[in-house]
């Protein structure tokens, strides 16, 4: 068994969950393309039977489930002012009011997002954690002072976000496994985890006596259920409330390189008032934020 799965974590949700992992291509298919701020300065969405932009705001079937390839195309054809070569793989951004978006400097609400318009997704998931749950992983590598190490980092989709203040569509949460290069390839324990809170989050050294494992290698992840922070342990008078249990390890971790949606650089939710009320970026987008951390304290 490789590293991935032998480290993979237990997910442990509480018992007022609504929103378990799920699919980025279900959440694709019932979405709307649409443009944030274009077409003097009006909002406008794909229509994706006619193949053009139009200036409103319907929702039909007509306006649903634009493939990958064509929103790939459409944010490469409308970006080349900005960028010739479109958008870099981790860097530049076309999410509405993000810091790293192209047009940050005149105009952050600018963009492209996909938005659940119906009601799936609102009240709930549709997932069940009695189900395939779908979990994916990547891998980056990287060196400090000439000593090689492996991140490898385990990403959860949510349907949406419900925590009060923070409550948006679309949600990527987390957790990092840092490995030196060596044990990585032998199958050797990690020597740090990180558990990914919204924009921040914690590290732990794997020996610490905070963490909690099943089966002795698998770290255990309790989910909050006020928008889906990861943390090592709750307060024991809690944990009985927490009965949803997810083995990841029972099944396929694909990486988030297999799949078309892994470079999509706009938001994954509707545009809201402000930053931490808009969808999120996606993976591939994000993991460099706690990468770079840990490598202040290795």
């Amino acid at each position: 068994m490789s590293a991935v799965k032998t480290y993979a974590p237990l997910l442990l949700y509480h018992s007022d969950e609504k929103h378990f992992p799920g699919a980025p291509e279900q959440f694709r298919q019932n979405a709307r393309f649409r443009q944030s701020n274009f077409s003097g300065r009006r909002d406008r969405g794909w229509n994706r039977t006619q193949g053009r932009w139009e200036n409103n705001n319907k929702s039909g079937s007509d306006y649903r489930g634009a493939e990958w390839d064509v929103i790939r195309d459409q944010i490469d054809l409308l970006t080349r002012e900005r960028r010739p070569e479109g958008p870099t793989r981790d860097g530049d951004v076309t999410r509405p009011r993000d810091d790293r978006n192209l047009w940050s400097a005149e105009d952050k609400t600018r963009g492209f997002f996909l938005e659940l318009k119906s009601g799936f997704g609102k009240a709930g998931s549709g997932c069940n954690p009695s189900d395939p749950v779908p979990v994916f992983h990547d891998i980056d590598k990287f060196s400090i002072n000439g000593r090689r190490y492996v991140a490898v980092l385990y990403w959860f989709f949510y349907i949406q976000n419900w925590f009060v203040i923070y409550t948006h569509e679309g949600d990527w949460e987390h957790i990092t496994l840092y490995f030196r290069e060596e044990d990585f390839e032998a199958g050797d324990e990690p020597i740090w985890i990180y558990f990914a809170s919204h924009n921040s989050g914690h590290y732990f050294r794997w020996t610490d006596k905070r963490l909690r494992f099943e089966e002795d290698s698998h770290p255990s992840v309790y989910v909050s259920r006020f928008g889906h922070p990861s943390t090592p342990t709750v307060l024991r008078k809690r944990r009985q409330e927490y009965i949803y249990r997810i083995r990841t390890w029972d099944r396929e971790i694909p990486s988030i390189l297999d799949f078309d949606w892994a470079t999509y650089c706009g938001a994954w939710g509707e545009v809201g008032e402000k930053a931490m009320t808009t969808g999120p970026l996606g993976p591939l987008f994000k993991r460099n934020q706690d990468i770079q951390m840990v490598k202040r304290i290795i």
